[in-house]
């Protein structure tokens, strides 16, 4: 199995190409049209903010039987202009200061649909492999992770190395992220090798929610 890592126009967002045997699962697409796959089975989301949603309709247009998955909260969101960001990405992009911004992003009315939800916790067999789904809210409401064979995770932006959840964009994100994410978060291997939605692979155990240790 094979992790490729493509980096997006937007924020940086970190885009994933996950291939085995000539099937490939995307995690939170941008319009990647260098790629040259002949089967995508799935597209997961992380969480339904705009830089990790905005090549879902090119991929859906380029591969229609293709799937997209993310959590029950997510999927309403991914409708709607306002709740993922895209009508108001110029405001989001101004709150975050870890990521400069050379030229200015305008919003756009951007919206897309999930084939399949899942509530709490959702897994799926693909090309062997064991894709358990997990909903962390925090740093989104409908932010989840996916972890393949206990021993990768795609986070999105709920956990990096060098930076704490950003969980203030909505009221109840801390609370939701230590009472609800974060027991979830410690129970997976340390050992496993974390795909974050921006920045560098690393560690588990070297995740700012524990120390870096």
């Amino acid at each position: 199995m094979n992790v490729t890592n493509f980096e997006s126009n937007l924020l940086k967002s970190n885009s994933f190409v996950v291939l085995e045997n000539n099937s490939a699962i995307v995690i939170d697409p941008y319009s990647m049209k260098c790629l040259d796959l002949e089967n995508i089975e799935y597209i997961f989301l992380t969480h339904e903010h705009y830089d990790h949603i905005s090549g879902v309709n090119y991929f859906k247009e380029c591969f229609p039987d293709v799937k997209v998955v993310c959590s029950k909260i997510c999927a309403e969101a991914l409708e709607n202009p306002n709740k993922n960001l895209s009508r108001h990405f110029d405001a989001f992009c101004s709150l975050q200061t870890w990521i400069p911004m050379k030229t200015p992003i305008k919003p756009v009315n951007y919206s897309c649909k999930a084939d399949y939800t899942f509530e709490k916790y959702g897994k799926i067999v693909w090309q062997n492999h064991i894709i358990e789904m997990f909903f962390t809210p925090g740093h989104s409401p409908g932010s989840s992770m996916y972890l393949i064979d206990k021993k990768i995770l795609f986070s999105g932006d709920s956990i990096f190395k060098e930076y704490p959840t950003f969980t203030k964009l909505y009221r109840n994100g801390s609370k939701e992220f230590n009472d609800i994410s974060l027991p979830i978060i410690k129970s997976f291997d340390c050992d496993a090798v974390v795909y974050p939605g921006h920045l560098s692979k690393f560690k588990l155990k070297e995740a700012f929610v524990f120390g870096g240790v």
